[in-house]
């Protein structure tokens, strides 16, 4: 089930207007606790590997780190 583009806009604007009443050095925290409740919620390892993948694309890698196996 996919929320309509006019949802997503909608949740989107709601958002940030939140965020923005907490102050900006707070989003990177409001972001981090938002998108590891979301993670939470789908029980699809695969699925989340694929929006993260979505995420970030468009960003270059700057640098390797070395991760645990």
């Amino acid at each position: 089930m996919s929320l309509s583009a006019q949802d997503l806009e909608n949740i989107y604007t709601d958002l940030c207007y939140r965020m923005s009443e907490r102050g900006d050095e707070a989003t990177p925290e409001i972001l981090a606790r938002l998108v590891l409740t979301l993670m939470n919620q789908i029980d699809e390892p695969e699925r989340l590997r694929r929006a993260i993948d979505e995420a970030l694309d468009g960003y270059p890698c700057v640098r390797r780190i070395e991760r645990p196996v």
